[in-house]
């Protein structure tokens, strides 16, 4: 009797590999009914189903094989990829780890997690790792590269999602949408150039200061114990403290961007040169070295470093001319027309605008008189009267004219004209 149901299971399998998912579904169902005991022919029935987009009986299938004695991990793995399809995509998860759990060296368990984790939206990063550590386990399997392959695209990561499809294609030269996924990783990667490295500031600035400070005060106390004259057994200290500034210098990362930067140009500058002198002095130490000039101009480029890094932090950097914010530009018409000047137009320019002056109480606005000529007067006892009254306007406005020629030359502009 095993004999030939173990070749109703094999024909089974080969009819659902080749796309026939209901000729397996009509062998295997006089299977069950006769044998429902039998876990083997539970999980191909399942797999039938679900190639055959019947996601809801690909679980009761799945269900009856879990209570059977079986492989573990298989019925959990069904019942994954069925709560999938279905959109009970937290319970699929729960399933997925569930087979992880029960049979953790098996890469399918990898690659089913990724493909149920792959529908949330928080699930990219954990989908990602798992079909990673699929394709680790199962270099030789095509399936695990091309789970890989599409949790990298989700992910935008050209070039791992690049090396997934073609590490997929190499292995099945026949797999059309790995091809076709392939075509478009890289379609999108010439379209799109390469993002540039960005800088985690407040972890730059710590390391920073963490850098100097270590510069600074190992530096000093290797000046103190190196007094009068350094020993070999100094090197042990100062080679300590070298590599743990390489530990803190390993947070600056990436170097191109940080030697970039205008601002800190000078502290990393300052700062390599003490750390790389400190390294020669130490080696020379170690070959019997006696003296502490290396050391003294170590310490020295360490403090102003340091102190460079303080004034930058403190904003001391900031005002670079090509930063400084421009003036407004106020056209010359604006200001020099004659007789206007719109209110404020000085604002801006370094000087405090001219504050508009205010007529004395009781004034009356005279009516605009005619413009006179040069060396013409007012007769009568009308212009005497006229000119007492300009007087005193200008007295209240703090403006008096000053007194002219009489046949000084005046300029086409002069309001006075």
């Amino acid at each position: 009797m095993s004999e030939p149901m173990t070749a109703v299971l094999l024909r089974a399998a080969e009819l659902t590999a080749s796309g026939k998912p209901r000729q397996a579904i009509d062998l295997l169902r006089p299977l069950v009914a006769a044998n429902p005991r039998h876990a083997e022919a539970w999980c191909r029935l399942a797999a039938a189903h679900l190639d055959l987009g019947e996601a809801d009986r690909a679980l009761d299938s799945a269900k009856r094989a879990m209570i059977l004695d079986g492989e573990p991990a298989w019925p959990q793995r069904l019942a994954a990829l069925a709560l999938n399809d279905l959109g009970r995509h937290q319970e699929a998860a729960v399933a997925a780890r569930e087979s992880v759990r029960r049979k953790p060296g098996d890469w399918r368990g990898y690659v089913v997690l990724a493909e149920v984790l792959a529908g949330s939206q928080d699930g990219a990063v954990e989908a990602f790792d798992s079909a990673l550590h699929a394709s680790q386990l199962a270099p030789a399997e095509a399936r695990a590269f091309q789970v890989l392959g599409d949790a990298a695209l989700r992910m935008r990561d050209w070039g791992t999602a690049e090396h997934a499809y073609r590490s997929a294609i190499k292995l099945d030269p026949s797999d059309s949408d790995s091809r076709a996924n392939l075509a478009t990783v890289q379609r999108r990667r010439a379209a799109k150039p390469p993002a540039p490295a960005q800088l985690n500031k407040a972890q730059v600035w710590r390391a920073l200061r963490t850098l100097s400070l270590l510069l600074v005060g190992g530096g000093l106390l290797a000046l103190i114990a190196g007094m009068p004259r350094p020993t070999p057994y100094l090197a042990f200290f100062t080679g300590a403290l070298v590599l743990c500034c390489l530990v803190v210098a390993l947070r600056l990362r990436p170097f191109k961007v940080l030697f970039g930067l205008r601002k800190l140009a000078v502290t990393v500058s300052l700062l390599a040169a003490s750390a790389l002198v400190l390294v020669g002095w130490t080696v020379a130490l170690l070959f019997g070295a006696t003296t502490m000039q290396p050391l003294v101009l170590s310490w020295l480029c360490a403090v102003v470093g340091e102190r460079s890094s303080t004034w930058v932090e403190a904003g001391g950097g900031d005002a670079s001319r090509r930063d400084r914010p421009r003036l407004p530009v106020v056209p010359r018409t604006a200001l020099h027309r004659r007789g206007t000047r719109r209110p404020g137009a000085c604002r801006g320019l370094g000087r405090p605008a001219r504050p508009r002056l205010r007529e004395p109480p009781g004034h009356r606005p005279q009516a605009a008189q005619p413009p006179r000529r040069p060396g013409t007067a007012v007769a009568g006892a009308d212009g005497r009267a006229a000119r007492r009254e300009a007087r005193d306007a200008d007295a209240v406005r703090g403006r008096l004219r000053p007194a002219r020629a009489p046949h000084a030359r005046r300029h086409p502009l002069d309001p006075a004209a």
